[in-house]
């Protein structure tokens, strides 16, 4: 039995273009904003064949029918309909939306378009299915002198597709029950001038998949994640799964030192929220430290991540506090999860995908069997691959490519 595959593939986000805004009257951003031409792309490609998957996208009624009218008319939306609380647009089956039209859509919600600079989600548990709160807000960078970050990042830094799906059969009735799978993923980025940092690997995809079971309506508005997690889609480790720290010593303004309170010369852990903090020393004399274990090689340059403690300051030479339990680092974690920890299998006998961790799954009801799945698409800027090298020596920052693939069951008639 054949399968049926769905690509959005978030492309070319080329002529990436680093932004320092360090001594700005706006404030210092702890890392770098990315100006980018081409924004978010969206394919459909065996769909089109088969018509047995439809894809829409929730529409802000803040907007004016005119605009709605208007969006329907240049981009074929085949419907423009409300499902419970919620106004959505449809493609035709086995349709995608165009790269233009994906643009013009994230302009009129507000979202990203020609801006992705780093944001991060602070602390966050995005491994497990359950017993974790979902993440309903993303954080802007810390400045020089500030170490909590509590900032709600703007909506226009981020990309955010809330997108609803349709199984269809060969009476173009909706499939119950059904689901939906990323069966492939694909982070690049071109290296620049300047540093080899691999940009691709601080992309974050956050996937809140909506439980629509408990409405007796079939509505496919929000009524509780019944899944959500954060997805690193170029991290490869085989257990599935990783962890990035959201918090650390940092170079803000790039004079070669961790930061430090220039009234009581002690150094900023940025990002710590309240944690017992590590013992500290003074140092009688500047010194090179890797404490974020970047690991950076012989001879390598200095960044934000890796700096050096400077003479006369009291400081850390490690996070972690020593307890009865062993010792136990102070900073906060986010938690993702790469390919290996969501993709299903093929069962060998059928050809069916089963399994893994489905992005999205239709609801139970004949009447309104709709499957709904929110993806934020971010740059962690607590990566090590977010750095001030990509500005440096003429550096202009580096182009990345995002792709993900989502695949359904073929459907019997």
């Amino acid at each position: 039995m054949k399968k049926r595959r769905l690509d959005i593939a978030l492309v070319s986000l080329t002529g990436l273009t680093v932004l320092s805004v360090l001594g700005s009257s706006l404030g210092t951003l702890a890392w770098y904003a990315y100006s980018t031409k081409v924004t978010v792309s969206y394919q459909g490609t065996a769909v089109a064949k088969t018509e047995q998957l439809q894809i829409g996208l929730k529409w802000d009624r803040s907007t004016t029918d005119s605009v709605a009218s208007d969006f329907h008319t240049h981009y074929g939306t085949e419907r423009y309909e409300t499902i419970g609380e919620d106004d959505y647009v449809f493609m035709p089956a086995g349709s995608g939306f165009s790269n233009e039209a994906l643009n013009e859509y994230l302009r009129l919600h507000g979202r990203a378009t020609s801006k992705l600079p780093p944001i991060t989600t602070n602390v966050y548990d995005g491994q497990s299915a359950t017993g974790t709160t979902a993440l309903t807000k993303l954080y802007q960078s810390p400045t020089y002198s500030h170490e909590n970050v509590n900032q709600e990042a703007s909506s226009s830094y981020y990309v955010e597709l809330p997108f609803i799906f349709r199984v269809l059969n060969g009476e173009q009735k909706m499939v119950q029950n059904a689901d939906i799978w990323l069966t492939d993923v694909h982070a690049e980025a071109t290296v620049s001038e300047a540093s080899s940092v691999n940009v691709a690997k601080a992309l974050r995809v956050y996937c809140h998949k909506y439980n629509t079971d408990t409405d007796a309506e079939g509505s496919a508005t929000a009524l509780g994640a019944v899944d959500h997690f954060l997805l690193n889609p170029a991290d490869t480790d085989e257990s599935g799964k990783g962890s990035t720290y959201v918090a650390g010593l940092l170079d803000l303004d790039k004079d070669g030192y961790y930061d430090y309170n220039l009234s009581t010369h002690k150094e900023y852990i940025y990002g710590v929220k309240g944690e017992t903090l590590p013992a500290t020393t003074t140092f009688t004399a500047d010194t090179l430290a890797d404490i974020n274990s970047t690991n950076p090689g012989e001879n390598a340059p200095l960044t934000t991540f890796y700096a050096k403690h400077k003479k006369d300051v009291t400081g850390y030479t490690s996070y972690t506090v020593s307890g009865s339990g062993g010792d136990t680092d102070t900073r906060g974690v986010q938690k993702y999860v790469n390919f290996s920890g969501v993709k299903p299998t093929q069962n060998a006998s059928t050809g069916l995908w089963e399994g893994g961790r489905p992005f999205a799954h239709t609801s139970n009801h004949a009447s309104g069997a709709y499957a709904r799945c929110d993806l934020k698409v971010f740059l962690e800027g607590w990566d090590h691959a977010i750095i001030d090298q990509l500005l440096e020596s003429g550096g202009q920052g580096a182009a990345f490519n995002l792709g993900l693939q989502f695949e359904i069951n073929q459907v019997q008639s």
